[in-house]
Parts: C-alpha cells; structure tokens; sequence
C-alpha cells in the first residue's frame, strides 16, 4: 500500500502499524509556511534534505518512493487509502487509514484540565475540534497522543515499543551525518538543547532557558549541543541569546531532532514543549516552560494534554 506523508517521523509511526504493509512512501512536499524569516533557499533545502533523508529510509526498508509538490497532491484527484492527517482533505470520501501524531492534532483529541484558563480552553476546543472529524468509516492510529473522548471502535494505538525499534534501526542511518555536522566527538559527553522557536516565544523566556541550560551542562560537565527548529531564524536565535553558532550546526540541519535521541553520547536533554519528546525514551529529560502566566498561556497552554500524555513533567523558569 502507498503511503502518502510529509514528514520521516509519520513514516517511522506508518512503518509500525502491524496490520498494513507499506509498498511505497509518497512524500508531499510541506505547504508553504507564510514567514519572512525564512528565505525560500532554505524553505527549497529543506525540501530537498527530507527528501534525500525519505529515499535513505526506503532503500533501508526496501519499499519505492515518489514525490508530489503540495500544490499537485491538492490538485490531483488521487485518493490515498493511507496517509498522515496533514494530507487529509475534506473532499475525500472514501475509506481510509489516517495516522495522527502531530503536535498539530492532539488538542482536537480532548483536554486534560484546563479549568484555570476558561476563556482560552474554550477558543482552543473549538479551533482543533474542527481538525479532525472521526468517522465510522475510517481507521485512525495515533501516536502520544491524549485520551479520546469518543467510543468508536476504529481508533488504535500503535505499539510505542515497535516505534522506539523502528526509530532506533532507523537513526543509525543518519548518526554520521549528525556527528559531522555538529562536529561531535564520541569520547566527549553531550547536552542537547531544543529551545523554543524565538518567532512564536517570548525573547525574555528564550534567554532563561538557555541561561538554565548552561548552568546545567557546568554542573554536569557537558558539552551543549542545540538543535534548532527547521523554521528558526538562527540569526536572530544567536542574536538573542548571544552565543556564536558553534553550538549548532548551520541552519541547513534539517535531519529530525528525533534521530538524535539515541546517540550515546548525548546524556541529557533539555527542551521547550514539544512532540518529538514523545520518543525520548529513557534519556534524561527535563522540559522548560515559562513561569510568566500570560506568557505560557499565550504560547504553551496548548501543550499541556499532550505532555500529560505522555507523562511529561515540566518545570517553570
């Protein structure tokens, strides 16, 4: 069966579903995300770089894989019978199985407890309730993400410890392309920083968490390495936090920030809210959020069903 996706971690969770065999990965280029902070060479690199990253991860499976532009899966009348959500379309009516595991959809899955934020719960319910409609028709298999409030018997949970083999095997392909291009040593201990985007948060916050991140890696004597979000601006990132980017690699990095969960040499793991630490594993982990009321609830009080998930606790600074 084709599989149609836009990202490599949507692959690794399609890859897990024990009932379906994937025949071909159909990679959807990403729609065009309306920011001026990224330039159309980098949006177009890394485009090219999942590409590349989807054709290394299918000749390791032994499946085929094709490419559409955004635009022409929109425009065309095919109808995939397995897809990520982000593909989904209201025009579709057939039957189909739809993986959901995005950041993006776990809000329209129910919330947690948001009774000090009312107001605010009752503009997100609504927003992602629109996400996502579940029919009978349908299979849905989801991946960390909250509990449902629905009794339809077409929603799975795929194996999390198939996911974890599956991811692990497959970040072995990438392991020396990340250690040539942070410059990693392997005799040498690491920290890895997953700061929050520094267009969507708020300056004052950025600049605590990476103060916070530093003094932990003296304290535990190791070294910081940063994995920026694809969509950074890692000028403006450097500029306010005020360090050089020897840090990071260039922004042209665009292997998924899950591949570097299991490298042995990183020992710990510091991050703002976010869904790919949802296959941490058993690292060290420690999640930052901001201790600014308005702050958090402006930027971060849409993540709190699915760190509760996922058993995530956080920490405000």
């Amino acid at each position: 069966m084709k599989f149609y996706s836009t990202n490599l971690i949507s692959l690794i969770n399609a890859l897990s579903v024990d009932s379906i065999k994937i025949t071909e990965l159909v990679l959807v280029s990403r729609r065009p995300r309306i920011n001026d902070s990224i330039p159309y060479d980098n949006y177009h690199k890394f485009s090219q770089d999942t590409f590349s990253y989807a054709s290394k991860i299918s000749t390791y499976q032994k499946i085929a894989i094709s490419r559409l532009e955004y635009s022409q899966y929109v425009e065309s009348s095919v109808k995939p019978d397995f897809l990520d959500l982000s593909l989904e379309q209201s025009k579709f009516s057939h039957k189909r199985s739809i993986i959901i595991s995005g950041s993006d959809a776990y809000c329209a899955l129910g919330f947690i407890n948001y009774s000090d934020y009312f107001l605010t719960k009752i503009k997100l319910e609504k927003s992602w309730k629109n996400a996502i409609n579940f029919n009978d028709l349908n299979e849905y298999y989801m991946v960390g993400q909250p509990n449902i409030k629905s009794n339809q018997q077409n929603i799975y949970q795929i194996n999390p410890k198939k996911i974890m083999n599956n991811l692990t095997y497959t970040s072995q392909l990438f392991q020396g392309n990340i250690f040539a291009n942070y410059n990693l040593d392997l005799n040498t201990k690491y920290l890895l920083l997953i700061p929050p985007q520094s267009r969507i948060s708020d300056t004052k916050f950025v600049k605590s968490f990476f103060e916070y991140a530093n003094k932990i890696s003296l304290e535990l004597e190791l070294k910081i390495i940063i994995k920026l979000h694809p969509n950074e601006d890692w000028v403006k990132f450097t500029k306010i936090v005020g360090i050089q980017n020897k840090y990071f690699s260039n922004h042209y990095s665009n292997i998924p920030v899950e591949f570097f969960f299991s490298i042995d040499n990183i020992k710990k793991i510091i991050a703002a809210p976010s869904y790919s630490l949802s296959y941490v594993g058993l690292k060290d982990l420690e999640v930052l959020v901001p201790k600014n009321r308005k702050i958090f609830r402006k930027y971060f009080l849409d993540q709190l069903p699915f760190l509760n998930a996922n058993n995530i606790s956080f920490k405000f600074i």
